[in-house]
């Protein structure tokens, strides 16, 4: 039986996530970075995906919402105090590589979250309707 409980709380928290990092660059950047947390969002996902698929063995997904659950203020408390200004991007070289550290670091949830929902829908064929009414 599918992890119907894990499911919906994962997808639940990614849901705040992706919302609060919504909020979190209109404030801190402008409201034009706001759809960068649509493209992170992305990113996480279809490499999440990508790696269940390479994966052959079965993964455990309960390891994986712990680790979702444990990643989210250490990605929030790492975002902060990574120096990263976007108007002197022009400028400075260095603001580049701040950046794509960014957007791997805020990947990461999504990544989980990818390979929680692709793990449950590939080893529960059966269930899919199910598991897309939960999530």
């Amino acid at each position: 039986m599918p992890p119907y409980g894990v499911i919906f709380f994962s997808s639940l928290s990614i849901l705040a996530f992706e919302i609060i990092l919504i909020r979190i660059f209109s404030v801190r950047f402008s409201y034009h970075y706001a759809a960068l947390a649509i493209s992170i969002s992305m990113i996480g996902l279809v490499i999440g995906g990508i790696y269940t698929y390479f994966k052959s063995s079965r993964l455990r997904i309960l390891s994986f919402t712990f680790s979702l659950s444990l990643l989210y203020p250490l990605v929030f408390i790492f975002s902060l105090l990574l120096p990263l200004d976007h108007m002197r991007m022009l400028w400075e070289n260095i603001q580049l590589l701040y950046l794509f550290l960014f957007i791997i670091v805020l990947a990461l949830p999504f990544f989980l979250y990818g390979v929680i929902i692709s793990s449950s829908l590939s080893s529960h064929p059966q269930k899919v309707h199910r598991i897309y009414a939960v999530d």
